[in-house]
């Protein structure tokens, strides 16, 4: 149960990683803020929006009206809406609830939840970023894998991560003997062997050069972390 805590909290990690500071309060209710009409003018290619909300009722006229201030500043962001109700089988591959958005810009995508101008924003320009976003995975001590369905297995976690946008790697140290430069995650899932002392100064080096680890472990469990 722990170990499958910290993978959700990484999740939330990888979705506000790349949050900037702004103001976010202005005076326009009906207008976006001067760092969201910013972003979208650096967008050069159409945004799809997919809305999954249900037919009647407020929220999709709320939905409406704040998508229709994103179009005034880009003219080329469609929106659609799917009834959740109609479409149960999607809801449940993708696990969104009502009211949730799926967004699309050059074959990434973005799914939220909670639907604010910040979170709007944030997305597009996490979506905007080029080149691929590597997370790398070690294995050859007996890790969780994240791309298995078997028991002990993280498959829906790094399903889940690649919805987000990132691109998973197997990655062993011993027989590559250095860790990618584009590698913008390494994750460590509950090795069940000791690394090698070769193994650990890569990570550390990595570490040092600003590199990102994500180390899950059961409690009380020491596996991996002595050389």
């Amino acid at each position: 149960m722990a170990l499958f805590l910290t993978a959700v909290g990484l999740i939330a990690w990888l979705s506000t990683h790349y949050s900037f500071e702004a103001d976010w309060t202005h005076s326009g209710r009906n207008s976006l803020s001067e760092t969201s009409s910013d972003l979208l003018a650096t967008l050069n290619a159409p945004v799809k929006i997919e809305a999954f909300v249900r037919e009647e009722g407020e929220l999709r006229r709320q939905i409406e009206s704040f998508i229709d201030r994103y179009q005034r500043s880009k003219g080329d962001i469609e929106i659609s809406f799917i009834n959740p109700d109609l479409n149960p089988q999607r809801m449940r591959e993708l696990n969104l609830g009502n009211g949730a958005l799926l967004i699309h810009y050059q074959g990434r995508s973005e799914q939220l939840q909670a639907i604010n101008e910040q979170n709007v924003t944030n997305a597009l320009r996490r979506l905007s970023r080029s080149g691929d976003r590597w997370i790398a995975y070690l294995e050859g001590h007996g890790e969780r894998d994240l791309r298995s369905e078997a028991n002990h297995a993280l498959g829906s976690f790094g399903s889940e991560l690649e919805r987000k946008g990132f691109k998973l790697q197997p990655l062993n140290l011993a027989k590559l003997g250095a860790i990618p430069g584009n590698t913008e995650l390494l994750v460590i899932a509950s090795p069940q062997l000791a690394l090698l002392e070769g193994e650990i100064a890569l990570i550390e080096g990595y570490l040092q050069s600003g590199g990102n680890l994500l180390w899950l472990t059961e409690p009380d469990s020491e596996s991996g972390l002595r050389s």
